[in-house]
């Protein structure tokens, strides 16, 4: 059930996007035209598409080791006792959330599917 609801929240927002893309593409050009869509679309794609990279790049733990270090080192050169508080602070990957990892994922690849199924219109 839980996950039913996680599904239906990502679907709404999906949908919110669409409809956020139509408007933009109506404001912007009077119409809809199937190209200035696309356009617009794909901008939205990109733009999760990279936040998406991103946040999985840092939930994967890529910059934890380079955070440890600033931190361990920057009390050994400051001359601050914080050997408590670097060991204390949580690490980039553990302050990334996984469903806002997965929110990312859906949207980029359900934008990217719309993107694709409308490019396969425009040159047909």
């Amino acid at each position: 059930m839980q996950r039913f609801k996680k599904m239906n929240s990502t679907i709404l927002i999906l949908l919110i996007n669409l409809f956020v893309i139509m408007t933009i593409s109506i404001i912007k050009d009077g119409t809809i035209e199937l190209l200035y869509l696309i356009n617009t679309i794909f901008y939205f794609f990109v733009g999760y598409l990279l936040l998406w990279l991103t946040f999985m790049t840092i939930h994967g733990g890529f910059f934890d080791g380079v955070t440890y270090g600033f931190r361990k080192a920057s009390g050994s050169i400051f001359k601050k006792n914080y050997s408590m508080e670097w060991d204390e602070k949580p690490l980039p990957s553990k302050r990334v959330n996984e469903k806002l990892v997965s929110i990312f994922r859906f949207q980029a690849i359900g934008l990217g599917c719309i993107m694709s199924i409308l490019l396969v219109f425009y040159y047909m």
